[in-house]
């Protein structure tokens, strides 16, 4: 989430205001270049990932344990990526963002290296409603790389 850094700005403009007594329309235009943006992340976001983290790291180990001998480090540098979303509701989903989320998560949490382009190529992914099918929503996410 993109926040707006104000408080140089506000700190700024009440010393001129107690050196001068006043604030002029170029005090105010210089407070307003002082303002800069800053990312923060999603508190939803930053809950989710601790509510998936230990789950993603047994299947790392469970992973890990089975293909050690075959080279498989994580975080992984090199793969592939096949997503398929199953939707419990009719609303209609935007894929790309769910896509985008899982790769997220992926990366936060330690599996990947990365997410850009480098790190995961090509990425395969499919979505469809399965309304009065499921209760829960689906992702299923499958990794495939070189050892």
């Amino acid at each position: 989430m993109a926040v707006a850094v104000r408080k140089p700005a506000r700190e700024w403009l009440k010393q001129e205001h107690a050196r001068k007594g006043f604030i002029t329309l170029e005090d105010g235009l210089t407070a307003i270049n002082m303002v800069r943006a800053k990312m923060r992340p999603n508190q939803q976001y930053i809950e989710f990932v601790e509510k998936v983290k230990p789950i993603i790291h047994a299947q790392m180990l469970e992973w890990s344990d089975r293909l050690r001998k075959k080279g498989l480090i994580f975080p992984i540098s090199s793969a592939t990526m096949s997503l398929r979303l199953y939707f419990k509701d009719r609303y209609v989903q935007d894929t790309v963002n769910k896509q985008q989320t899982i790769q997220d998560v992926l990366k936060d949490c330690g599996v990947i290296c990365n997410d850009d382009y480098d790190t995961i190529n090509p990425i395969h992914s499919a979505s469809a409603c399965y309304y009065d099918e499921l209760i829960h929503n689906i992702a299923f996410v499958s990794l495939s790389f070189r050892l």
